[in-house]
């Protein structure tokens, strides 16, 4: 089983929470189907979560072995340029414009993975944060994401061009993409 597998059986979550809003709304109980939508929004979000940290578990395995590789070329004396030995640099590999008004998808799905996990943990006001917190609190801001929200995490999916919120896929391709370059790279310095 793939971690794609993975995001399609929780697809499948998402798509059975829309048809329980869709039939508390069609029951014509407007009551019921407010506690319905909400009730079914917060597993969304919960599937949503989990989706990203599948996807955060592929980014790490790629993060790993791609500063492993890194450091294994600068012991042989070899000179690596496409990225830092921060793993930051390389979860915004990739991105066309590297500074701080940019994000870079997989830069974004890992902060959104770190948010649902640690998300209860945060006590008081966001701008008050500090350490890995604060790293995470900046990087989803500026994907539109804000304290209290309830839907933060359907805002993230929608950045990261998912809608529906059910085509998980959408994820996997982006990850997916940003480890081919990951590779292409690696194996472009091991040609130098």
């Amino acid at each position: 089983m793939t971690y794609s597998d993975v995001l399609l059986a929780l697809a499948t979550g998402i798509a059975s929470a829309e048809k329980q809003v869709a039939l508390a709304t069609d029951s014509g109980d407007a009551e019921w189907a407010e506690i319905v939508t909400d009730d079914e929004c917060d597993v969304v979000e919960d599937l949503l979560g989990a989706a990203f940290i599948v996807c955060q578990v592929k980014i790490t395995a790629v993060l790993t072995a791609a500063l492993r590789f890194r450091a294994v070329c600068l012991e042989c004396g070899k000179a690596f340029a496409s990225f830092g030995e921060e793993p930051t640099s390389v979860l915004k590999f990739g991105v066309v414009k590297d500074d701080d008004s940019k994000v870079g998808a997989v830069e974004l799905i890992w902060a959104l993975a770190n948010y649902f996990k640690h998300r209860d943990e945060w006590q008081g006001p966001w701008e008050k944060m500090q350490g890995h917190p604060r790293r995470t609190i900046k990087t989803i801001e500026k994907a539109g994401l804000s304290s209290g929200c309830s839907a933060n995490l359907r805002i993230g999916s929608e950045v990261l061009g998912n809608s529906s919120y059910k085509d998980l896929i959408v994820f996997a391709t982006l990850v997916d993409s940003w480890a081919a370059k990951i590779l292409q790279a690696c194996r472009s310095e091991a040609k130098t």
